[in-house]
């Protein structure tokens, strides 16, 4: 049995594989996708959407450990200069034919910018937040600085949520997806909410535009499809139950399951008409 779900928190990768094949399809100028391939690995604009996205792991060098380009048309590979930073170093052209090295880009001016820096630090001030004036007052040290991305929204959602102020929750929802609407997070939260709420049918309704994106991720689609079940058997539309709760126990029988597991022993007793 698997122990971990597969790119269970790898959004930065799964979306850098996607955008690849977006460009790949689009664009037939080889400089052209040289270019934007390096922007792809090194997240300068999150993947081609507006605003900016500032991935800690990535700075830390936990997701781009090396990023390599190959272009076998123009016989060169592209590589990183600091594998500490491989996403926003230096990147360095190597010819193999004529075994000439040259500077491809500079460094990312973002890697020592002032708001990388302070989003770092305010990172580290992270700490759960059991009170929703306290959660105000942490969004607007957000805004004041400028910082409005997937973490610090992400971060605000679980804070609303987690006390139970699911009207907030959502409202951090909705501005992830309009802010990144090919990704599952904000549609996912957005059904989490309703179904909090006993909105069932308003659940499913966002839980089913999350099944629908492009960036997505094996343990994302185990919870969309297990709460899919879940809020179908509480609008009385057992059949639809049925067919999210075997598609979710599949995903969940691939893995190591806790015998103590409630979601789990619900889905099964979803699935076998068991109340």
């Amino acid at each position: 049995k698997k122990q971990e779900f597969k790119n269970a928190l790898d959004f930065p990768n799964t979306a850098r594989d996607y955008k690849f094949k977006e460009l790949y399809n689009k664009s037939k100028n080889e400089d052209d996708i040289i270019k934007k391939t390096d922007e792809i690995l090194a997240c300068t604009d999150f993947y081609h959407y507006i605003s900016e996205f500032h991935e800690r792991s990535t700075i830390n060098n936990n997701t781009t450990i090396q990023s390599i380009i190959f272009d076998p048309a123009n016989y060169s590979v592209y590589f990183a200069a600091n594998t500490s930073y491989a996403g926003w170093s230096k990147r360095i052209q190597f010819n193999t034919q004529t075994g000439k090295v040259s500077l491809y880009r500079e460094e990312n001016k973002r890697l020592r910018a002032k708001e990388t820096i302070d989003f770092i630090n305010l990172l580290k001030t992270e700490k759960k937040i059991e009170d929703a004036e306290e959660v105000k007052l942490y969004k607007d040290s957000l805004k004041s600085k400028g910082i409005e991305n997937y973490r610090s929204l992400t971060f605000l959602f679980n804070s609303f949520y987690n006390i139970e102020e699911y009207k907030l929750a959502r409202l951090e929802a909705l501005r992830l997806i309009e802010k990144y609407p090919d990704i599952v997070t904000g549609y996912y939260y957005a059904g989490l909410t309703y179904e909090m709420e006993q909105n069932y049918s308003e659940a499913v309704s966002w839980y089913l535009k999350g099944e629908k994106t492009n960036i997505n991720n094996e343990y994302r689609h185990l919870l969309g499809k297990m709460h899919l079940a879940f809020s179908y058997k509480e609008t009385g539309d057992l059949r639809q139950a049925k067919i999210y709760a075997n598609e979710a126990l599949q995903i969940y029988k691939q893995y190591y399951i806790p015998e103590n597991s409630d979601d789990f022993n619900r889905l099964e007793k979803i699935l076998s008409g068991s109340k």
